[in-house]
Parts: C-alpha cells; structure tokens; sequence
C-alpha cells in the first residue's frame, strides 16, 4: 500500500526546536560548547546563539554540529525522528545542495523521506518525499 505525501507529512513533524536538540545532544555527548566549537571549527558565541534560541543554524553548522555530537542532522533540526544517525544520513553527510532553477536563493538538501527547504541561507521549510518520488 502507497503511503500519501500528507500521510508522511504528519509522519515528520517538526517537535523540537534545534536550540532544544542542541541543549540535549551536548547533555547526552558529555561535550562543552567549547569542544564542539574546536572540533566543528564554528566560534564559541555562534553555538552559545544556537543554544539560547537566538539563531538557527543554518545547514553547513547543522551538518558539522550533528557529525561532532553523533545525531542525526534531521533530529537535531527538530524533527520527529530517530536521534540516532543512520547509516542512509552518514552516507548523506556530504549531500550537494540543489538550487532551484525558478529563484536562484532557494536550495533544496535532500534526506532519505524529506528535502529541507532554504531561502537566503535562513531555513523556510521541508516536504516530505519518497524514494519513488525522487
């Protein structure tokens, strides 16, 4: 049986925001911000704005940040999955960004059941996909 793209929608819920996410990873990792900034190579005031809600990071900061704290990128931009990185997304870590052909600031990235939609390099949305529909 075909699952709808509505269905997969209410399937992947953003829960939590990434500041959240962010607080619990550095719990869970044992890690200082300071550690994750000399591993990520992102300053220390950036992370502090990304744990105190004050900014949202944009996906290059989300990528490093989720490889220094071993979760899932799609998890730590708050989304209803798994924390864990899987194996599809550990592959994914060197995802190109597409750029829409229709206006050049908006860039797709593409995760195994859902594509993150960026304009002017400030996070707008997502939909949900399927490996049929790609």
């Amino acid at each position: 049986m075909e699952i709808s793209p509505e269905a997969r929608m209410e399937e992947l819920k953003r829960v939590a925001k990434p500041s959240e996410r962010l607080k619990e990873a550095l719990y869970c990792s044992r890690k200082r911000q300071v550690d994750v900034s000399r591993e990520t190579g992102i300053d220390k005031a950036s992370i502090s704005n990304y744990v105190k809600g004050r900014y949202e990071p944009k996906f290059p900061a989300i990528k490093k940040l989720a490889k220094a704290l071993h979760v899932a990128e799609t998890w730590l931009w708050g989304f209803d999955v798994p924390r864990e990185r899987v194996e599809a997304e550990r592959e994914m870590m060197g995802v190109t960004p597409i750029t829409s052909c229709e206006d050049p600031s908006t860039v797709y990235y593409d995760f195994p059941d859902i594509r993150l939609v960026f304009r002017d390099g400030k996070y707008v949305g997502w939909y949900a996909t399927g490996a049929d529909e790609r």
